[in-house]
This record gives structure tokens, sequence and C-alpha cells, in this order.
């Protein structure tokens, strides 16, 4: 149903703090959005929001917003935790 790879990974290394290079998990991440359009899989839960935590690290404020946005998007139940996170 989701296209989980290495994000279970990536998840745990950003809370651990080991190896978590923020640009790195970013580049790795946007691969993975590529295999799941090419399989026709969906991103899981939360997916989005990761990778909007790792563009705040970076100071990317306009790519973490339009990241929690397709979060909300994608999983409407979210709605109000993307919009805490947003402001």
């Amino acid at each position: 149903m989701y296209q989980w790879d290495a994000y279970q990974r990536n998840v745990y290394q950003f809370l651990k703090h080991e190896d978590a290079n923020p640009g790195e998990q970013i580049r790795l991440m946007q691969a993975q959005i590529e295999r799941a359009k090419i399989a026709g899989t969906r991103l899981p839960p939360g997916f989005r929001a990761h990778i909007a935590m790792l563009h705040l690290q970076l100071g990317q404020y306009e790519d973490a917003q339009q990241q929690f946005k397709a979060e909300k998007a994608a999983f409407p139940e979210s709605s109000h935790y993307m919009e805490f996170l947003m402001k």
C-alpha cells in the first residue's frame, strides 16, 4: 500500500542524530518519491512531514511549508497537526 523503503531508517537516524545529514536524507527521500511514482505506490504517513522537518534544519522554510501542505493534502486527518507545525 505504501512505499516505505528507507523511510523508517531515516526517521530513526534523525531522532538519534546518527549520520543525520539533513541534506543527504532529503536527497535519499526525494529518490524514494521518484521510485514510488514509478511503482505507482503511495508515500507513507508522515513522510512529507519528515522531509519538512529536514528542510527546517537547513533553514529552507518555503520548502518546509510546501511539504507540510503536501502531507496535509495526502492525509487530511493530519490537518490540525500540520497547521500547528506550520506556525
